[in-house]
């Protein structure tokens, strides 16, 4: 676009007394700071807005594993006896033959325990209140996209939502039964899995397995949790999900990074009681939900905004806005 000379100086204009022209020039200047600051406060409070129910939802968890976020029962079994519980259910399955017995994990020092916990509750290895187990491996050459009989459904590191760790269906893929270990197969509803390879962005990433996904096959850039039936696992997947950077910290590669058994195995968590580990994780799910939807909330009203703004909208850049 461009303006020619006759046209600015045809042009008409407003011309006070000098003397108002400078009290005008001076009033505006004044009020445009006043503009520039309330505009700076403006976006620092909208920042501080969006970014307000993330930051509570890590709070909430922090104060879950904490032990601050429900009230302690003194008629609730203390988690000392329940790790007693866990190991002899553990010697029993040994007794068994139904799993193998593991190097012993080494014993907790007073400087990995981040944090004070009430007294009913412990210290504990990942490892010594869940079998871990690796997905299984495949070759390229084996999957299928249509399913067919002789070949199981498989989930993968990308089926889990990286924003609320919910299971997504992004695409089918089968592969063989036979190439399958029955360990590897989601076989209760009580069964967590996390991200064992990929970008930093995505791994370790843990999810909770309904039982609408029993029999299903896990890939091997996933690790099946399976916690004693002395543990709640959705509280399992809590502290998976607050220890997340920790464990991202300890992995190894550069493009590709990997959690190996062992970091998992020998990750050091609190444990409360068994009634206390249930009335968290029923609180925690019900506040979540709650800034779930002020999340929403804040979004809707952040696409208000631009909806409303005093300038030209092209009809294409508002459909674009309205189905975001």
């Amino acid at each position: 676009p461009n303006i020619s000379k006759e046209k600015i100086i045809r042009h008409l204009m407003t011309l006070p007394p000098l003397e108002e022209q400078k009290r005008i020039v001076a009033k505006i200047e004044e009020v445009l700071e006043k503009i520039e600051e309330y505009d700076k406060a403006e976006k620092e409070l909208s920042k501080l807005e969006k970014a307000f129910p993330q930051d509570m939802k890590k709070s909430i968890l922090q104060y879950a594993i904490q032990g601050k976020l429900v009230e302690q029962n003194s008629n609730d079994e203390p988690a000392s006896i329940l790790l007693e519980k866990i190991r002899a259910e553990k010697e029993q399955l040994i007794k068994e033959k139904k799993i193998k017995r593991e190097k012993p994990l080494p014993k907790i020092s007073e400087e990995e325990k981040p944090f004070e916990i009430p007294d009913s509750w412990e210290w504990v290895r990942l490892g010594e209140c869940v079998k871990n187990i690796k997905g299984v491996t495949f070759k390229k050459n084996v999957v299928s996209e249509k399913y067919k009989d002789g070949y199981d459904f498989i989930l993968r590191g990308g089926n889990i939502n990286s924003q609320n760790g919910q299971l997504e269906f992004l695409d089918n893929i089968y592969i063989p039964k036979e190439i399958v270990n029955y360990e590897q197969y989601i076989k209760c509803g009580d069964t967590l899995m996390v991200a064992s390879s990929g970008t930093k962005s995505s791994i370790a990433k843990s999810t909770y397995i309904n039982k609408e996904m029993l029999n299903t096959s896990v890939g091997a850039f996933l690790y099946i949790i399976r916690p004693s039936k002395f543990v709640c696992s959705k509280y399992i997947n809590l502290l998976i999900r607050y220890f997340r950077q920790k464990i991202i910290n300890t992995t190894s590669g550069t493009n590709i990074s990997n959690v190996s058994k062992g970091i998992l195995d020998a990750m050091v968590i609190p444990v409360p009681p068994l009634e206390e580990q249930n009335r968290i994780v029923e609180k925690v799910d019900n506040l979540m939900l709650y800034f779930d939807r002020l999340e929403n909330t804040i979004y809707n009203q952040d696409l208000i905004n631009k909806l409303v703004q005093p300038k030209s909208i092209e009809v294409s850049d508002l459909k674009e806005l309205i189905n975001n």
